[in-house]
C-alpha cells in the first residue's frame, strides 16, 4: 500500500511569530539549610517538539522566574499550537534529571493575560506548583505608504519620460490630471476676468471725469 502524500504548502497551518518574553513558577517546594540548593530549568515543546530550554536557576526559595533579557526569544508557530511546558530540576551527576511536573495547552490559552496554569506533576509531589508564561503575537512591520511613494520619485530619473514614471507609481496619473484640470480653469478665469476689467474700464474712466466735474463746482463755488 502506497503511503500517503505529505501536506502541500497550501494545507499547512500558517505560522506567525510569538515573542516569549518570561516565565514565572510559583509554589516549588522550598528547599531547607540541610539539603542541597534547587536546580531547575525549563523546557518548551510546541506540537510536541522540544524548541527551547532555559538556563539554571539555582534557588531555595519558592519562586522561579525566568524574566531577564537573556530570557526573550521569538517562537514561529501556528495559532492553533499546543505549547508544553515542563519544569524540570538538576541532581548529582548520579542521579538522573527530574521533571517536576508539566502542563500543556493551546497557545491562544498562554496568551491569555492572567492565565496561571497548575503543572502535573509526574512524581510524587504534593505541593501544587503553578507557572504563568508571557507570550505575545509579534505585529508584521506596515510601511508608511508616504514613505514607498517619495522612494519611488526619487528613483526615477529626472530627465526620463513622465508617462513612464505614472504608468509605473499607482496614483500618479489621477493626481498629475487633476493638477492639469486645475490650470486649465485656473487659466480660463484669468481670460474671463480680463475681459471683463476691459468692459469695465470706460465705465471707469466716465466716473473719473464725474468726480473731477463734481469738485471742480465745489470749487468754483469756494470762490463766489
Amino acid at each position: 500500500m502506497a503511503a500517503p502524500a505529505p501536506p502541500s504548502e497550501s494545507q499547512m497551518p500558517l505560522t506567525s511569530t510569538y515573542i516569549f518574553s518570561g516565565v514565572t513558577v510559583l509554589d516549588v517546594p522550598a528547599r531547607p539549610l540541610k539539603k542541597s540548593i534547587g536546580k531547575y530549568f525549563l523546557t518548551i515543546a510546541i506540537d510536541g517538539k522540544e524548541e527551547w530550554k532555559s538556563r539554571e536557576i539555582r534557588t531555595r526559595g519558592k519562586k522561579v522566574a525566568w524574566n531577564q533579557k537573556e530570557d526573550k526569544y521569538e517562537f514561529e508557530s501556528a495559532s492553533n499550537s499546543t505549547w508544553k511546558v515542563t519544569l524540570c530540576k538538576n541532581h548529582s551527576r548520579s542521579k538522573p534529571v527530574e521533571q517536576m511536573g508539566s502542563i500543556t495547552l493551546p497557545l491562544d490559552g498562554w496568551m491569555q493575560r492572567f492565565m496561571v496554569a497548575q503543572l502535573v506533576s509526574t512524581g510524587n509531589q504534593k505541593v501544587a506548583i503553578t507557572v504563568q508564561v508571557s507570550v505575545t503575537k509579534k505585529e508584521a512591520t506596515i510601511l508608511d505608504s508616504s514613505i514607498a511613494l517619495h522612494d519611488s520619485v526619487e528613483a526615477a530619473d529626472g530627465d526620463g519620460d513622465n508617462a513612464g514614471l505614472l504608468a509605473e507609481t499607482p496614483g500618479l496619473g489621477a493626481v498629475s490630471t487633476a493638477v492639469d484640470e486645475v490650470q486649465e480653469h485656473a487659466g480660463d478665469v484669468v481670460e474671463a476676468l480680463n475681459g471683463l476689467l476691459g468692459k469695465l474700464e470706460p465705465f471707469i474712466m466716465l466716473m473719473d471725469k464725474v468726480s473731477e466735474v463734481c469738485i471742480s463746482r465745489r470749487w468754483l463755488r469756494n470762490l463766489s
